[in-house]
């Protein structure tokens, strides 16, 4: 059995990591380090201040909320989480579970690949924001930037603006990004999860972009209107931001273990979820 599942598992990999809508990934990784990198080298010269890094284009990119959630998140969706969807449409899913020798096995083998797929957006996100800012002219240097680190210069034209939480000044910034990477992708695999459970309900492929759009779309109209501090507290976008746990930078931070803990509890509820409705749906 065990080895029935693991063998889905590669197939399952196979057809997600070599689909052509990781084109799609390349794209969107490339125009959002492009206008993160833009805004961060503006403010710098309206600022006057000195070098900046490429490590401050992803900074900035991962507290963009147009930027993390419509793009990034929406792109995620199609490429990791609308399978299940289309295989049941299309009554393969019947003859994987068939061949895998269970419903379980299947729905394991559809989880695994978009938890890796999770790690790997973000991984490229990174990766773009060094290729971008290099060209850009932001140094390699892991030491904090003056634009990181909140230093304001006499007669700039404009403050500093803080696009995320000032890091300590001997601070790692490599090593700083690469944490934030790895929370937004917990949260980008929670997200997708609670997306799989739900087209196992209704199997649709167009329903995972539509949802994903949907959720951010009336989030933000949301709060337009509610300014009270614990529309933060349920506000799964608002979570992504990086900057929203921290009190240099909001009037009223998050703490981080409530947004570790959400994102494990929609995680791991989803997974239990899914495999239960998955017992009870007609394949």
């Amino acid at each position: 059995m065990m080895r029935q599942t693991f063998a889905l598992i590669r197939i399952e990999l196979a057809r997600l990591f070599f689909s052509r809508r990781w084109m799609a990934g390349l794209l969107i990784w490339g125009v959002a380090a492009k206008l993160a990198a833009d805004e961060i080298a503006g403010h710098v010269v309206a600022a006057h201040l000195g070098k900046w890094s490429v490590y401050d284009v992803h900074a900035a990119l991962m507290n963009n909320a147009f930027l993390v959630c419509f793009l990034m998140l929406t792109t995620f969706v199609l490429i990791a989480c609308d399978s299940p969807a289309r295989d049941r449409e299309t009554r393969f899913a019947h003859v994987m579970m068939v061949r895998s020798g269970g419903r379980l096995q299947w729905w394991v083998a559809k989880i695994v690949p978009m938890l890796l797929a999770s790690v790997v957006f973000q991984a490229g996100a990174l990766g773009a924001c060094i290729a971008v800012g290099v060209y850009g002219g932001g140094t390699l240097s892991r030491e904090p930037s003056e634009l990181a680190l909140g230093t304001v210069k006499e007669g700039a034209s404009v403050s500093t603006q803080l696009f995320f939480t000032p890091p300590a000044r001997d601070a790692d910034m490599l090593v700083r990004e690469i944490g934030t990477s790895l929370y937004l992708a917990l949260g980008f695999a929670a997200i997708g999860m609670g997306i799989l459970a739900l087209t196992v309900r209704y199997p649709l492929s167009w329903l995972p972009g539509l949802a994903a759009v949907g959720v951010t779309l009336v989030d933000r109209i949301l709060s337009w209107f509610i300014h009270a501090s614990w529309y933060s507290w349920v506000s799964l976008p608002y979570r992504l931001m990086e900057a929203a746990h921290s009190a240099v930078v909001v009037d009223d931070p998050l703490p981080l273990w409530s947004s570790l803990l959400c994102w494990t509890v929609l995680l791991v509820g989803s997974a239990i979820g899914g495999a239960r409705m998955l017992r009870d749906v007609d394949v």
